[in-house]
């Protein structure tokens, strides 16, 4: 795997000494020496909150590893296993640095554990791409563990609402089986978790999705068929057919809106047996008032 590369730190990360700072927010100020660490020694993280990844956004970026290598070291924690470690932040990278057939990664190596689950789960908070249910897993786990004693110090810190937190802990309680209904029919919006969180149990909660599904998929196939027909209806677009040629009434005579010499075949063929069944339909009405035509 020769074309793959790996970047060495650069001396923006080093210090006089020959030591770097890690990137991550907690960590800032403290030192460590970036390490290549196999990717076969590394191991998810015990108190990742995260859950969904994305295997399209794994790929891509394994596509830029490939490219420029790994710019951001990971910060592992030494496992209880000798000789492993657990990736607490840089999941995403480990993940795509396997995929381009990476066999080490550089990485900044922590022993505290409860350093590591504050690192892992504030890192988690600031992911744009996670859903509110895992952000309001994270948030009770900093409540929990005590790394935050209560929602005003977690709001003071995150920089969000007291009523962001409030609502996010909310959703955090939906239990794991609905969760999971949920993100598969991607249904994480704020507005169905509100409505979910106000149903009793999670039964109610799978009867509710499921409608929502069914709604959805009403709609949508009534799109599929509106592009189907060119953005119409049936009944519209035979309403925009081309009308071949119609009667109008000019001095008390009727004549044609075109000439018929002008018609093509086909509409020549369906005129005609259009002017047949006209014609008994006239000799239908005439006969049933009693009007002789001659």
């Amino acid at each position: 795997m020769s074309e793959i590369k790996v970047r060495e730190p650069g001396e923006y990360l080093k210090n006089t000494q020959g030591k770097v700072f890690s990137s991550s927010l907690l960590t800032a100020g403290i030192r460590n020496e970036i390490s290549m660490i196999k990717t076969e020694k590394i191991r998810s993280f015990d108190g990742q909150c995260r859950v969904e990844f994305g295997d399209e956004a794994i790929e891509k970026l394994a596509d830029t590893v490939k490219r420029h290598g790994i710019r951001q070291p990971l910060t592992l924690l030494q496992s209880d296993e000798i000789g492993f470690f657990e990736v607490v932040s840089g999941e995403r990278r480990l993940r795509a640095a396997k995929l381009a057939g990476m066999e080490k990664v550089p990485a900044i190596i922590i022993q505290n554990r409860a350093l590591a689950e504050e690192i892992a789960i504030i890192e988690n908070i600031h992911r744009k791409d996670l859903t509110l249910v895992e952000i309001g897993k994270n948030y009770s786990r900093l409540l929990d563990k005590n790394i935050m004693t209560n929602q005003g110090e977690l709001s003071e810190k995150i920089g969000v609402s007291r009523g962001h937190i409030s609502e996010c802990l909310a959703f955090s309680k939906i239990p794991d089986e609905v969760v999971q209904l949920l993100t598969a029919s991607n249904m994480v919006s704020r507005v169905i978790l509100r409505k979910v969180v106000t149903l009793s149990d999670a039964a109610k909660m799978i009867e509710f999705i499921n409608e929502e599904i069914k709604k959805n998929s009403s709609k949508n196939d009534n799109k599929k068929k509106k592009t189907e027909s060119g953005g119409n209806t049936p009944e519209k677009a035979v309403e925009k057919k081309r009308k071949i040629v119609s009667i109008d009434v000019i001095n008390n005579q009727y004549c044609f809106n075109q000439k018929i010499e002008k018609l093509k075949a086909d509409e020549l063929k369906s005129l005609k047996k259009l002017v047949a069944t006209l014609s008994e339909e006239i000799d239908k009405a005439l006969e049933k008032e009693g009007v002789n035509e001659q």
